[in-house]
């Protein structure tokens, strides 16, 4: 009698049948879930520094707010300030005005724009970042200082 090899059922006669392997499968999922969990994790990681960032930036303009929001040069260029955002991302713009250290912020009201570069002095009684230092550049270029 003979076999025909080409029937996979005749290979395998009267043995008992093949099993799969399922160890991949296990190694992959493992990893899967492994690498979905590093990258929520550096995300929260990301999403969190960023909130702090911003909270922070948030404090110094609202201490640019109350330092320098009734300053005369502030109130004639600028008026009363409406937007007070740190402009720390573009400040390269700012870089033959500032110093180290030094912080820009884009500042603007009902007369102009501008920004505020300032640095971060003492906390002020109230726990927020306290400023000095703080200069107005206007977008002619014009640099007023502000103590």
């Amino acid at each position: 009698m003979s076999q025909n090899f080409s029937d996979p059922n005749q290979i395998n006669a009267g043995g008992p049948p093949q099993k799969k392997s399922g160890t991949m499968k296990i190694i992959l999922i493992v990893l899967g879930v492994f690498a979905l969990l590093c990258l929520v994790c550096c995300g929260g990681f990301m999403w969190f520094g960023y909130s702090a960032m911003n909270m922070g930036m948030e404090m110094f303009a609202d201490g640019i707010r109350q330092e320098y929001g009734n300053h005369p040069a502030v109130l004639q260029h600028i008026g009363e300030l409406e937007s007070v955002e740190s402009d720390i991302f573009n400040a390269a713009e700012y870089e033959e005005h500032m110093a180290p250290g030094e912080i820009p912020f884009k500042v603007s009201g009902p007369n102009g724009e501008g920004a505020i570069i300032v640095r971060q002095g003492a906390p002020q009684p109230d726990g927020k970042p306290g400023v000095e230092n703080g200069r107005l550049l206007l977008p002619d270029g014009t640099l007023i200082e502000l103590e």
